[in-house]
Parts: structure tokens; C-alpha cells; sequence
């Protein structure tokens, strides 16, 4: 029989290597940034302090590239690891922060993406009135712009509150 716990580690690592010297061997910063932020988010779980330390180097080329989309797609990076370490008031200023940014580029898919990530932290909080007020809206924004995937995990984080 597979051992999947394993094999999931497996591939993990492999695609946390090919990231890696992906990284190393790319001069775009454009592609760094992008590079930098799948980094992050593969080790969030993990290993989530090394999820941060990418995650801020992402913020800083975005900075360097003085880019909105960018720097709004740092910020939630920097969000989600400090939600990942119960920081949650840090956790929502950069969320909120990159909401702004999303929602002036008018990428409506990371909006409800941050909206979402917002909810998560709602919830933790044991604030549920709100968390299900950000769901909603991260929800219906879904329904219209996201893939099926993303609309199911809205409705899960739904379902899950209204459980409560």
C-alpha cells in the first residue's frame, strides 16, 4: 500500500525545489514576485516562518517595482502568515491593505479571495456576525468570478459558520 502522507511530502518538496531554483535563475522581478508568493503559499503550513521570510521578499520587489497588483498580492501573503502564527490584528491590516489595492485594480477574484481570508480570521476570533457577512460577500463575488473550486470553498466556510 502507498503511504500518501509521503508521497504528499514528496511532492511538496520536489515543487518547493523547482520553485527554488526557478527563483535563483529568473531576472524578471515580475517573476520573482510570482516565484517569491507560490513559495510562500506552498510552505505555509509547513514551515511558516520560511513562508514569511518569502512572502516579505515579495513585498519588497513589489515595492522596488512600485507595482499595485503586486504589492496587493504581497500584502495577503503577509496576511495569511501571520494569520498562520495567530497574529490576527497584524494578519487583518495586511489583508486590509491589499483589499484596497485589489479593489481599486478592480481584480475582483482576489478580492474575494482577501474577503475570504478576512472571514477565516473573523471566525477564529469568534466574531461569526462578521465572518458571515464577509463570507457572503466573498461568496457572491465568487459566484461571478471565480472557478468552481473557489465558489465550493465559500460555501463550506458558509455552511461550517451557519452549523455553528
Amino acid at each position: 500500500m502507498l503511504d500518501i502522507p509521503a508521497i504528499y511530502v514528496a511532492m511538496k518538496t520536489d515543487t518547493i525545489d523547482i520553485l527554488t531554483i526557478k527563483l535563483d535563475s529568473t531576472r524578471d522581478l515580475r517573476e520573482k514576485v510570482d516565484l517569491l508568493d507560490e513559495l510562500s503559499r506552498s510552505l505555509i503550513r509547513s514551515n511558516p516562518r520560511q513562508a514569511l521570510y518569502y512572502a516579505q521578499e515579495a513585498l519588497g520587489i513589489a515595492k522596488e517595482l512600485n507595482d499595485d497588483l503586486y504589492l496587493a498580492k504581497s500584502l495577503h501573503g503577509i496576511g495569511v502568515c501571520h494569520n498562520a502564527f495567530a497574529s490576527y490584528e497584524k494578519s487583518l491590516g495586511y489583508l486590509r491593505d491589499a483589499l484596497v489595492l485589489f479593489e481599486q485594480a478592480g481584480n475582483h477574484r482576489s478580492v474575494a479571495a482577501v474577503l475570504h481570508d478576512i472571514g477565516i480570521i473573523y471566525a477564529q476570533k469568534g466574531q461569526n456576525k462578521e465572518a458571515l457577512e464577509v463570507f457572503h460577500r466573498s461568496t457572491e463575488l465568487r459566484e461571478q468570478y471565480s472557478t468552481t473550486t473557489e465558489i465550493l470553498q465559500g460555501l463550506n466556510a458558509l455552511g461550517i459558520l451557519y452549523g455553528e
